[in-house]
């Protein structure tokens, strides 16, 4: 049982989602881990918002895939002229 003596949901999102219609206002973190062979790629969001107030706010972290993509000679602008 979650809070409010609900039922949680056994998806992490769902979870996410669930909390936040719950409350007024919230801060919350996802993270998502990407793993292939023996290397792992997480993206990190981050998030705010206050309804009282009606301020959002959002932000994702993306310094380990440009960590990637340069170690694999990509780098960050893949096309060029």
């Amino acid at each position: 049982m979650g809070a409010f003596g609900r039922e949680r949901p056994r998806d992490p999102l769902a979870n996410a989602l669930a909390a936040t219609r719950a409350v007024d206002r919230a801060r919350f973190e996802l993270r998502t881990t990407v793993a292939q062979q023996d290397d792992e790629l997480t993206f990190v969001h981050r998030g705010a918002f206050d309804d009282r107030g009606g301020r959002v706010q959002a932000e994702a972290d993306m310094t380990q895939a440009a960590a990637a993509l340069e170690a694999a000679g990509i780098g960050i602008y893949p096309f060029t002229d």
